[in-house]
């Protein structure tokens, strides 16, 4: 959704653009509309993409930011308990 095609995906993830291409065929496989269309080489999110998008991206943007190994949120959380 933010880089607007597969192989700038594929650099902002850190691997193969098949690996992006695959995991997006997948994905979309999950839902019964179609979620974006092809203008050359750019992937263009359909409404239903959009709209799917901002009811996830919170979740998403969340589940990144648990992740980053800088954060140490068990000693966070002790200290707090404490």
């Amino acid at each position: 959704m933010d880089t607007g095609g597969i192989a700038p995906a594929s650099y902002y993830m850190n691997c193969s653009p098949s690996a992006i291409s695959l995991s997006l065929k997948k994905f979309c496989s999950c839902f019964p509309d179609k979620l974006f269309n092809r203008e050359g080489r750019r992937l263009i999110p359909t409404k239903e993409a959009r709209l799917l998008y901002n009811e996830i991206a919170p979740a998403i943007k969340n589940l990144l930011y648990v992740m980053t190994p800088n954060m140490d949120i068990l000693s966070t959380s002790i200290e707090q308990a404490s």
